[in-house]
């Protein structure tokens, strides 16, 4: 009986060709791959990520599903569009095909073609804000932190309300404001306890805020809310654990239940004013 001839080994021309042919489909793929989880779970991260609190991982967990569904529903476009390239099959025969050598070849020009594809895919990172999500995190975050600082507050002053204004260029606007869903904006140009409060750069405690010229009734006309007592207090930045005289916000109360309130109260106001300010300092941290 005569023994099979082994196949012949391709030209080295043959194997240029089945590298190409193995590589060029793969860049299409890894760079629909790549571009497409990034997108989707940037997108998810920014949205829902920030809505449930979800890690990072997860958005990109999250994005790699819909980058292998569009991957399933588009592989054909990717071969189209490389057919149309009139890219070359490699002359080479079945036998040629089942060699040892011929087989690392292709498989290492599908290597090459998914790393290049997967590369020029994260080049959308390079026009991406890739700090948004984890910012917006953070100030969610924050957000609850100072809610919960300011309703302590109000329960150990024993205010009816209590509101946090951070200042910002020429204005304070509130951070938290318990009993008012709209957010307040009290420019500091103008009258009122709160401008008083940042300018002076002092407490403002009042007995009767309808009694005081300074008080801006605005407000309480458009919620139905009724002002007596009004304890004001400035936030100082901190800097390196040092007390700054810039004013950065005002913690503000009202109405407490004895009618006024006393000064063991701006005492424990300025205490809560001063952990504000370490929260605050640490958000500016982390932005720089």
């Amino acid at each position: 009986s005569s023994t099979p001839r082994a196949a012949a080994m391709p030209s080295a021309a043959a194997l240029r060709q089945a590298f190409l042919h193995a590589a060029v489909p793969m860049v299409g793929f890894g760079f629909m791959d790549n571009m497409v989880m990034i997108q989707a779970g940037d997108l998810i991260d920014n949205t829902i990520g920030v809505k449930f609190g979800l890690a990072t991982l997860a958005a990109a967990a999250c994005g790699q599903i819909f980058s292998d569904v569009s991957g399933v529903a588009f592989g054909g476009v990717v071969e189209d569009a490389c057919a149309r390239l009139g890219l070359r099959a490699p002359q080479i025969t079945a036998a040629q095909r089942a060699l040892p050598r011929v087989k690392a070849v292709g498989v290492a020009g599908a290597i090459v073609g998914v790393v290049v594809g997967c590369c020029l895919g994260m080049t959308s990172l390079l026009f991406m804000d890739l700090d948004t999500a984890e910012r917006q995190k953070r100030d969610k975050e924050l957000d609850a932190v100072f809610a919960r600082v300011m309703e302590d507050g109000s329960a150990t002053l024993r205010a009816e309300r209590s509101s946090l204004f951070l200042v910002d260029g020429g204005e304070a606007w509130t951070r938290v404001a318990e009993g008012v869903s709209s957010e307040i904006r009290v420019p500091l140009e103008k009258t009122s306890l709160v401008a008083a409060c940042v300018r002076d750069r002092a407490p403002v405690n009042i007995r009767d805020a309808y009694e005081d010229a300074r008080f801006d009734r605005s407000v309480d006309a458009g919620s139905g809310f009724r002002t007596r007592s009004v304890l004001c207090v400035p936030v100082f930045a901190v800097s390196d654990g040092e007390k700054a005289r810039k004013v950065v916000g005002a913690v503000q109360f009202l109405n407490n239940e004895a009618g006024v309130f006393a000064e063991h109260d701006e005492r424990a106001a300025a205490m809560l004013a001063s952990h504000v300010a370490i929260f605050l300092d640490e958000v500016l941290q982390d932005d720089d």
